[in-house]
């Protein structure tokens, strides 16, 4: 449950405690998706500004966010670097 919040609280933090594991995005868009609590208990896009300082917006799509598993450019790098 902890990291549901973190999820849709403060995405950047969750992102440190996920380090190097897959991020949830939707497959129909390929935006990112999370939980926010404050919201409802299910799925939606959001977006993250750097001007904002990282929060995230929640917004509107005209589909229900289909999703997906993905490790972030930099988990991958990562993961191919170990791997040498």
């Amino acid at each position: 449950m902890t990291l549901a919040f973190l999820t849709g609280y403060r995405p950047a933090i969750f992102g440190l405690a996920a380090a190097g594991g897959p991020e949830p995005h939707c497959t129909s868009c390929g935006g990112a998706v999370g939980i926010f609590l404050g919201h409802a208990t299910d799925w939606q896009h959001f977006r993250t500004g750097a001007a904002d300082g990282g929060l995230a917006e929640v917004y509107d799509t005209d589909h229900a966010p289909a999703i997906g598993w993905r490790h972030t450019p930099l988990a991958t790098t990562a993961l191919a670097t170990t791997a040498r």
